[in-house]
Order: C-alpha cells, then structure tokens, then sequence
C-alpha cells in the first residue's frame, strides 16, 4: 500500500469520526460510539481478508477488478469515459466487452462507486472496504443518535441490533452491496423519524436533500428491497404528521395508515416495469432453482413444487419466512461458521419466543404504525429471500437486510425491554456514571 495514499485517506476519516464522536452530548453515546466504530472498520478488513484468502475472492473482487478497468479506462480515454457516464451507453466496444455486470443494475452500481473511490483510494481494495464500512456505519450511528433523542428507552435495543449484532456488524461491511444497504435504509428511516418528530423549519431543505440521497441509494442497491421499504416509511410518516395535526383517535390513525399503504403499495407497483407480478413471480422462481442447483450442502431451503402462482408463494410462505429468519439451526450443518450462525439464530428465536408472549402485558414502546412498517417490511424480504434463495449460506449474509429491524423490535417489546435495562444498569454501575 502506498504511504501516502494510505495518509492521505486515513487521517481524514480519523478527523471525520473525532468529530462524530465529538458532537455527542449524550453519555451513552459517548461511550458506545469507539467500540463500535472499531468494530464495525475491523469487520469491514475481515471480510475482505476472508473472501481472498478463503473463499476464493468472491463478488467483492470482482466488483474491484471490474471497478479498476473503468478507474484506468477514464485515463486512457477520458472523452468516451465521460460520455458513457453522462449517457450510460458503451461507445468503446473494448469497454463493452469487458464490463461483465453491464446487464445487473445494482452490481453495476457497485462498480460505479468503487470507481470512483479508487481515485482517491489509488485502487487499494481495502481502503475502498473502509470506506464502504464507514458509510454503513454512518447510516446505523445516525439512526441510533435520533432513536436515542426520540425513544431514549430503546436506545440499548438499536445500538445493539445495529452496531453490535455480529452477524449484522460483519455482513454489513467491507465490498459488499450489504454494507450499502444497511447503510442507506438505516439512513432513510432516522431522516424520516427526524422529519416525523423533530421538525426544524431551518432544516427541511437540507432532509429533504439526504431524504432524496438516501432514497436513491436505496433504490439502486436492492431495487425490489426499496418498493417494499418506500411506502411503508411514507405511510408510517404521514399518518403520524396527520394525527399530530388533526388529533387523530387510535382507531382514525389505523385507518388513514391501511389506506395509506394500499395507496402507496399500488403506486410502488408503477415505478419500474419490473414490478409487473407474472415477471417477477417468474425471476424469484429462476433465482430460486438456479440457488438451489448451485447448493452442495444437505442442508437448504427445500420447497419442492413452488410455482410462479399466488397460491403456490402462499403455501410455501410461513416455511420461506421461518427458513429465512431462524435457519441454519445448530447442527444443520457441520461446521464452525454455521455453528455461531445457529447460535446468533437460537438467541433470536428466544427473544422472538419471550417477546410474543410478553406482548400483550408489555406493549411496544414505539408507535405502533412504525411497529407494523418494519413488521411487514421484515415479513416481505424475509419471505423473498427465502422464496429466491435456497442456500442457507446465502440466506445467512442476505438477511442482514431485515435482521437489525427485527432485533430492534424485538429487545424493544416486553419483557425483552426490561431485560436490556437491567444490563443497561448494569453497565452504568460498572462505568461508574450517571445516566439521565
């Protein structure tokens, strides 16, 4: 690595986070905001490592290998470069021909961007992982702070499902399109909760900017993720400013918020050609068959005579959804990474247990429109996960998607909560400070 490349990108970022960390006022915080951090750069050079030199490189690779010809490509043809980034239409056949994700939107917006840091990055590949990492981080911090200032009782809860979960910090980080997605939904739902609940006349332009940044990000990482994520947020936003200023009963806020989403769902169904039900029942069925070619296991999702039909992704939905969220179990499979998987996947089928059975005693402290947003959302990709994908493997690095929104409800629902105060409690008694 050259040294000065090497300077020049990490004292910036040190200077960078000094300063986040520096802005916090709240003790919490203050302490969680180091650990976490480190954690989440040193996940980010760890999965790097991993897939070089055990998992024989992977996408992550090829993403920068990709990333490094179109780097070098603007140099040696800097008219034609600029031309295909206004334009998106290849008028070097050289280029055409060696741009091997050009048909695959989001892995070409992969390459785009880590195009674009090897500029400052001089191509090394885990500098543009540290940078990948930090976005992610940047995301789920953002959104810890604001839940932290909204629902200060849950801040345990977020700061554990999304800074500190193990499989949630690793998967999200480094050269992967997870990192980007964690980074950017996370995002998108702590600028709607501050435009929801800590309106700032003097800041609406500025939100409004990161709303649309944080959107098309979104919207170019995980195209399908995004028309299930967009409507729930927007109905879960305006139905909460609606009540706010109309003084809506509960039994009114329920109503506006279901017309709501039917509303937003079908408008959802128009933003890309690709919504269309027949297409996409018949790409998670392709996707679906050719995971399962693909897998060598004994262990995978096995639904057998699942069709491009209603009745058939109905059928198999409660085995798709449960397969997604609590599998590979302890001793599915016969090996060290799929023996911590089972654990990690143990202790959220626990927390699920306790939480179901504690919820009518203990209500959710969050707003329940907010509850069934990120309710549904997790029900809706952990049910297409399981239906496109039937490696188990996969399933594990995937679900990263929706896992911090379900750990956070959970350990935020009843008798999770008191659990997690009593350990807040216990950390403050071991820190020796006084939490307000």
């Amino acid at each position: 690595m050259n040294v000065w490349y090497f300077l020049a990108n990490i004292l910036p970022i040190g200077v960078l986070s000094y300063r986040w960390w520096n802005q916090q006022t709240t003790p919490f915080l203050k302490i969680i905001f180091w650990p976490a951090f480190l954690f989440k750069l040193s996940c980010g050079l760890l999965v790097g490592w991993l897939y070089q030199h055990y998992l024989s490189g992977g996408d992550t690779f090829v993403y920068q290998s990709q990333a490094e010809i179109l780097s070098r490509y603007a140099s040696q043809d800097p008219r034609n470069y600029l031309s295909f980034l206004l334009t998106g239409e290849y008028q070097s056949v050289y280029l055409y021909d060696v741009m091997k994700y050009r048909e695959y939107s989001n892995s070409f917006f992969m390459v785009l961007l880590l195009h674009f840091l090897n500029f400052i990055t001089g191509y090394n590949y885990y500098l543009n992982a540290v940078y990948f990492s930090l976005f992610s981080f940047f995301g789920c911090w953002q959104l810890t702070v604001i839940i932290t200032k909204i629902f200060p009782v849950t801040k345990v809860a977020v700061a554990l499902a999304f800074l500190f979960f193990p499989s949630v910090v690793f998967w999200s980080s480094g050269v992967l399109k997870e990192s980007i997605l964690v980074g950017s939904t996370a995002w998108l739902l702590a600028v709607v909760l501050q435009l929801v609940y800590l309106p700032d006349k003097n800041k609406v332009f500025a939100r409004s900017i990161i709303l649309l940044i944080a959107v098309f990000i979104c919207f170019k990482i995980r195209f399908y993720f995004a028309v299930a994520y967009f409507p729930l947020l927007a109905g879960f936003a305006l139905v909460e400013m609606a009540a706010r200023q109309w003084h809506l009963t509960g039994k009114q806020k329920l109503f506006f918020y279901l017309s709501a989403l039917l509303v937003l769902g079908v408008g959802a169904s128009f933003l890309h050609e690709a919504v269309n039900l027949d297409y996409f029942f018949r790409e998670v069925i392709n996707s679906y068959q050719t995971s399962r070619l693909a897998t060598t296991r004994q262990a995978f999702i096995d639904l057998p005579n699942l069709k491009p039909t209603f009745a058939s992704l109905i059928q198999y939905a409660p085995k798709a959804i449960s397969s997604a969220i609590f599998r590979p179990i302890i001793g599915e499979i016969n090996s060290v990474e799929y023996l911590l998987t089972g654990l990690e996947n143990l202790l959220i089928l626990f927390l699920a247990v306790i939480s179901l059975l504690s919820f009518w005693k203990h209500k959710p402290i969050l707003p329940i429109t907010l509850v069934i947003s990120l309710l549904i959302y997790i029900l809706l990709l952990a049910a297409l996960i399981g239906f496109s994908t039937a490696n188990l493997g996969s399933v594990s690095r995937y679900k990263v998607a929706f896992l911090p929104f379900l750990l956070y409800l959970l350990l935020q629902t009843g008798a999770n909560l008191k659990i997690i105060n009593r350990l807040e409690s216990w950390v403050n008694r071991l820190l020796t400070i006084k939490v307000n």
